[in-house]
């Protein structure tokens, strides 16, 4: 190997002839001949290196070396990583003008630097404290995403937007690994169903397996009411050490959503506004002509009604067959779908100053649904306040109001519009729609309800305001204290009008119904929290302690009457109805729970993390003696790559974490461990009405506990290539015992509202395992164009492992998915192969079929 240095002339010519050569001078001239022949290659050798090469070296702010650094040629892909001594070298392009450096390092801002060929640079990289210091939410506070020891997955703000829909949660699907989300139906008004890692309760109680929704702190908010343009950032916990903290609530997941605050500066003025289209992503074919036909045989052969197309016309009605004969086949659904269109407006204000911010906006969002006469329209405002009184002293206000305006089609329309016989003709020769496409002895037309304006509509109106306050002191460093009150007040309104001529009436009934039902629901939410940081040397404590209340009322009233003489009237003059139709009800409900917790996180040098926490609660719903219950948790992260062993250059960040604990869940229907009686006022006794009372159907249960809920994760992140990739899997499995179902009773014991009783007893297991990955790289990085990836996977197997009995509940034949069965998922179908007919000849084989010896 050939070290060539370079010296410059002037140095040369002064160590030659200042040396033993200076009296020698046709030595000191040979010499300096010599000298001149070895610098001349010297030169051009290092100006061939030097010309084609850049190099440096990196540092940090302390000027400490960093190694891992990715080092690139903007617009090029030529990129090395520095050396343990934060060293670099580059080879460089044949265009060589306008070059610039692109530096990234992890927990360090973007670096970029010119330069010119064979240039030797020192590099100085400055900290990205918001990189290093980015936290996610959790119960009741916030941590560093860097010494999260539990299972959260976060989107912000900007990935909330990119999809245009009104309720935030849709956006995220496909963006959280383990959150399912489904839209209840394709109609415009309907919300959405979400499940984290599965189903784990069999109670029937509504949202026994929901997640906790947690807006700005106050428990018991309906997303779909943000305006999703509000969000700064959704968290998403997933186990049990980050849910644990939230007890019974968090029992399914936790959804934290964060709306955005003001910010000190001049104020910021947003408009965004978006129009579009919007349909069914997919719907399976549904079968026509030949297909059709074939399938009707197979059908009647197996119940013995086919022996060949001898018999093709006793498989239809006579109206079915004559538009077979005349091929009038109908596709009902695309009669019924429509293309839907969506429109938004959100304005919003940001600013303040050094003592107060505030955010304001406010927004209206319109869709046109799939289904015609299926529309949603809604209005939302937002105010959120900060105030700082002193520097150890802060409030804040968080309010919104958000109104819905909604009309839907019969809920069944969908179901109509896939099992009505795919024959027929929808439209008469005028237009108008044809009530019995195939005849009376034939099914009703899914389009019945577009006949007319008056023929059905269901209109629903819905208020919601929340307001939640807080008031924050920090007396001493390093401890704060809260308190949070909050209030969610919904009013709601739903009105109904069915003509005799609806989905819903055709052929059933000969009269209209008409329906006003107003429902008027509050929660209240008080929370009481104090966090106490100390930081000693390498060891850093957080301490949480807490108390919660809550208290949930509804009040619930309908009438109804039949027979509205004018149909134009709607629901606008019940008493226009016939007298002796009237229906009157109403309903009043309340819950409470308190609770308090602990919670303590200690990290050792930011390598061992440790998180302990225990909560407390009390619901009303259960009995009394059952009504407390703790939740613990304990959960263990190691960051390998802060040992002074680890050492790589393309693992920048590496975190194993294992979380285990125990949740509750007491979702059962309120009142449901006690006994109570429902009054009727139908008895007469000698032209006299009386009032009477009858025991509901439901029997109450002194013993009934709480359903528990046992889960561990074992959780690896991983920081690739200076923050070019990054990965994050879990592996968990939770086991849910003591589950909480309705048992229902032999009728020899006696009914209530003439149906057998029922009593919530703590009976049945389930069981949820699965894997979560996410891959998140940026595959380019520019300054004027950035590509990034983000790819997730989630599986989860859900089963019942125990039942009472050990047996499986088959529900009835008309509902098959009202049957629980062991080993298989919570909502599986149940029903029998049919095979066909045994003959004479299969008497033998078929009787091993029998369950008894009558042959059944």
């Amino acid at each position: 190997m050939m070290t060539y240095k370079y010296s410059r002339m002037e140095h040369t010519l002064r160590e030659v002839l200042g040396k033993s050569y200076r009296g020698e001078w046709w030595r000191a001239l040979g010499m300096l001949i010599l000298c001149l022949l070895l610098t001349v290659p010297s030169v051009m050798a290092q100006g061939n290196q030097d010309s084609n090469t850049v190099s440096g070296v990196v540092l940090d702010e302390q000027r400490v070396p960093l190694a891992g650094v990715t080092v690139s040629i903007a617009n090029t892909v030529l990129s090395t990583s520095t050396d343990n001594d934060g060293r670099f070298s580059l080879n460089l392009p044949s265009q060589t003008e306008n070059l610039e450096l692109v530096l990234h390092f992890v927990g360090f801002k973007e670096h970029k630097q010119s330069f010119k060929p064979g240039d030797e640079l020192t590099i100085s990289l400055i900290e990205d404290n918001l990189a290093l210091d980015e936290v996610v939410v959790i119960g009741f506070g916030t941590v560093k995403k860097r010494d999260l020891t539990g299972s959260v997955s976060s989107v912000r703000s900007e990935d909330i937007v990119r999809s245009p829909a009104h309720n935030a949660m849709e956006s995220l699907q496909g963006q959280v690994p383990g959150l399912d989300i489904v839209r209840e139906s394709g109609s415009a008004t309907s919300g959405v169903d979400m499940r984290i890692r599965g189903n784990r309760s069999l109670s029937d109680a509504p949202g026994a397996n929901s997640p906790l929704i947690i807006i700005d702190g106050m428990q018991g908010g309906n997303i779909s009411d943000i305006n999703p343009q509000d969000i700064e950032t959704i968290d998403v916990l997933k186990d049990a050490s980050s849910t644990a903290i939230y007890g019974s609530q968090g029992a399914n997941g936790v959804i934290i959503v964060t709306t955005k605050r003001g910010k000190s500066g001049t104020p910021k003025i947003n408009y965004n506004a978006y129009v579009g289209a919007n349909g069914w992503a997919q719907y399976p074919d549904l079968l026509y002509g030949d297909a059709y036909l074939n399938l009707r045989r197979e059908a009647a052969r197996t119940s013995g009604q086919w022996n060949g197309p001898e018999d093709d016309q006793t498989l239809f009605t006579t109206g079915e067959w004559q538009a077979y004969n005349d091929q009038k086949w109908v596709n009902w659904k695309d009669e019924v779908f429509h293309t839907g269109v969506v429109q938004s407006h959100q304005l919003s204000v940001q600013g303040g100053n050094d003592k107060t911010t505030a955010f304001a906006s406010g927004g209206y969002y319109r869709e046109l649904g799939t289904f015609k006469n299926d529309h949603l329209d809604k209005y939302n405002l937002r105010l959120n306040i900060d105030q700082s009184i002193k520097e150890q002293i802060k409030v804040g206000l968080t309010s919104q109001i958000t109104h819905f305006d909604g009309s839907e089609r019969a809920s069944n329309i969908l179901n109509r519009a896939v099992q009505n016989v795919p024959l027929g003709t929808p439209y008469d020769s005028e237009g108008n729609v044809v009530l019995w496409p195939l005849g009376r002895e034939g099914q009703v037309s899914p389009l019945a309800d577009e006949a007319s304006e008056h023929t059905a509509q269901y209109k629903s109106g819905n208020t919601h305001v929340i307001a939640n306050g807080f008031l924050e002191l920090k007396p001493i460093q390093g401890l704060s204290v809260r308190s949070n009150f909050g209030a969610n007040l919904t009013f709601l309104s739903d009105k109904s009008f069915e003509s005799p001529s609806s989905i819903r009436r055709a052929g059933e009934f000969t009269t209209s119904r008409a329906s006003v039902d107003n429902t008027q629901q509050s929660f209240l939410n008080w929370d009481n929290i104090i966090n106490y940081n100390l930081d000693l040397d390498a060891h850093s404590f957080n301490f949480t302690g807490l108390t919660s209340w809550t208290q949930s009322k509804m009040n619930y009233s309908i009438m109804a009457g039949e027979g509205q003489l004018i149909e134009e009237q709607l629901w606008h003059n019940l008493s226009a109805n016939k007298k002796d139709s009237y229906t009157i009800h109403s309903d009043y409900v309340q819950s409470q729970s308190f609770s308090y917790a602990l919670r303590m996180n200690y990290s050792y040098l930011g390598r061992y993390l440790f998180t302990l926490s225990n909560r407390w609660d009390g619901a009303s719903r259960l009995s009394k003696g059952n009504k407390w219950a703790a939740f613990p948790s304990a959960a263990f992260a190691w960051r390998v790559s802060d040992e002074d062993w680890f050492d790589s250059q393309t693992v920048n960040d590496f975190k194993v974490r294992l979380s285990y604990g125990l949740t509750g869940n007491s979702g059962i229907r309120e009142y449901g461990t006690q006994s109570v009686v429902t009054g009727h006022s139908n008895a007469a006794f000698q032209d006299q009405g009386y009032v009477y009372y009858t025991y509901n159907n439901m029997i109450g249960n002194e013993n009934l506990g709480w359903e528990k809920s046992a889960s561990w994760n074992l959780g690896v992140d991983l920081n690739l290539f200076a923050g070019r990739v990054n990965l994050v899997a879990d592996l968990y499995n939770t086991k849910t015992t003591d589950i909480l179902l309705p048992r229902t009773l032999p009728t020899s014991m006696g009914s209530g509202n003439n149906t057998p009783f029922q009593i919530y007893q703590n009976i049945g297991t389930t069981s949820n395992k699965g894997i979560e990955v996410v891959i998140n790289t940026k595959n380019i990085d520019k300054t004027n164009f950035s590509w990034s990836s983000d790819i997730t996977f989630g599986a989860n197997k859900e089963k019942i492992v125990d039942l009472i009995d050990g047996t499986d509940i088959i529900g009835a034949t008309t509902r098959e998915t009202e049957s629980l069965l062991i080993g298989r998922p919570l909502q599986s179908f149940y029903s029998f192969k049919r095979l066909g007919i045994w003959q004479q000849h299969e008497e033998d084989e078929a009787a091993t079929y029998f369950k008894d010896k009558a042959k059944t």
